[in-house]
């Protein structure tokens, strides 16, 4: 399902959300990409795909607007 607000697909919302849960966007990082992915029970390159998937959106729904 996508969320109507902000683009995002259910399981990009929840790898975002436990990136942040989890210290993946700290500096310097709380949890690696791997720790990350295993916790969410998949691959890193299911994890990495799914962020920045999800940060894309994220950044063409709420700025690439102010901007047209």
């Amino acid at each position: 399902m996508i969320d109507s607000i902000s683009g995002l697909t259910d399981t990009q919302r929840e790898t975002l959300l436990s990136a942040v849960d989890y210290g993946y966007f700290e500096i310097p990082r709380e949890s690696s990409l791997a720790e990350l992915a295993t916790q969410l029970g998949i691959s890193q390159n299911a994890a990495s795909e799914r962020i920045r998937c999800g940060v894309k959106q994220l950044v063409t729904e709420t700025l690439k607007s102010d901007r047209e």
